[in-house]
């Protein structure tokens, strides 16, 4: 399955190393998200082609965080948050 919407995994170098040890890596980029490690959601570049967006988290730091810079993020957990990525819809 591919993710039908720009896909951002942010999380610790270590689970990135597993990730990649165990194939998961490979399999998300194929499926084209990207995994960055060891930055904050905070980091503004990132999201500037965002603004002005709506996106899915299961992270409320995210949500809150982006809030300010007009980017709306729905909270949801995590396994909807993957199913939105991948069908390209979420349920508001």
């Amino acid at each position: 399955r591919k993710f039908k919407v720009d896909t951002w995994l942010l999380t610790s170098s270590l689970t990135r190393e597993l990730a990649d040890r165990m194939g998961y890596l490979n399999i998300i980029q194929r499926a084209g998200g990207h995994i960055i490690a060891d930055t904050c959601i905070d980091v503004p570049p990132c999201w500037k082609p965002y603004y002005g967006s709506v996106g899915v988290t299961d992270s409320p730091k995210c949500a809150y965080d982006n809030e300010i810079r007009g980017i709306k993020f729905l909270i949801r957990p995590l396994e909807e948050a993957v199913e939105a990525a991948i069908s390209g819809k979420v349920v508001k």
